[in-house]
């Protein structure tokens, strides 16, 4: 990798934590590969610093984008003055840029990179029944993007139920088929999802009772790092088929350099 220089592009992932992002190593490698003076660093932004941490990299001219991760994916939202297509139907980003008439614009593609990394694995959702567990940015993209590649219906379970119900509505709204869950319950459902921040540490409850998993069934995550969290551990253990958080990462890297007008390596 050349030396970082004076003419160096630079692109940034903010959040809190950040130490678990993988984005930097992901993104430094494909730029290498590619020939391109460019380095991601991250940088850590609590939520009463979001504001004036985006008014600050707006002014640095060699700072060209953005990845968003937790807590900020919704609560970005009344700072940006657009949104692209699966942002505004997911309600939620995890990328940003500036426009050429002032302001950022985001999208998201969590959801993307995530439906691409079960396909990639052999897992068609197509007319599958799937429990989300979450209902967050990462939850509500993911929705949107498994509902792109025909999933049969989405039943979504989050602590808070207004959150959950909201993006049912949304995905009704949208023509997709939708239901809240009382409970995370993943019992009956061919494809269970972990979209929520449970596991990244060793002491958090599961998200759902892997117990209760049918057999064969999917166990998916969204978990980054650890790379194999408890719950995949002991779905695996059982017998049953499991697709690692990373996926989601690797796989919507082409829709991060296409947003960011990033030639690809």
């Amino acid at each position: 990798m050349s030396e970082i220089t004076g003419q160096t592009r630079l692109y940034a992932i903010m959040g809190e934590p950040v130490a678990q992002v993988r984005a930097p190593m992901v993104f430094n490698r494909l730029f290498a590969e590619a020939g391109l003076d460019a380095r991601m660093v991250a940088f850590q932004v609590g939520p009463a610093d979001l504001a004036a941490a985006l008014d600050g990299f707006h002014r640095l001219a060699n700072l060209d984008g953005l990845i968003v991760t937790v807590p900020h994916k919704i609560a970005i939202l009344p700072l940006l003055a657009e949104l692209a297509p699966m942002a505004a139907r997911s309600g939620a980003v995890n990328l940003i840029k500036r426009r050429a008439e002032g302001g950022w614009i985001g999208e998201m593609v969590d959801g993307l990179g995530f439906a691409e990394g079960l396909r990639t694995a052999g897992h068609d959702v197509a007319d599958q029944h799937v429990l989300l567990v979450g209902a967050g940015g990462a939850g509500a993209a993911i929705a949107f993007a498994l509902a792109e590649h025909r999933c049969g219906e989405i039943t979504v379970f989050d602590v808070d139920p207004a959150r959950a119900e909201a993006l049912v509505a949304r995905l009704r709204t949208d023509g997709r088929p939708a239901r809240v869950a009382a409970s995370s319950d993943p019992a009956g459902f061919p494809i269970a999802i972990n979209a929520t921040p449970l596991g990244m540490r060793p002491d958090d409850p599961l998200p759902f009772d892997v117990t209760r998993v049918d057999p064969e069934a999917l166990v998916a995550e969204v978990i980054m790092k650890p790379r194999e969290t408890r719950l995949l551990t002991l779905a695996r253990a059982q017998g049953n088929p499991v697709v690692l958080g990373e996926r989601m990462l690797d796989y919507q890297a082409p829709f991060v350099l296409d947003f960011f007008a990033i030639p690809r390596p």
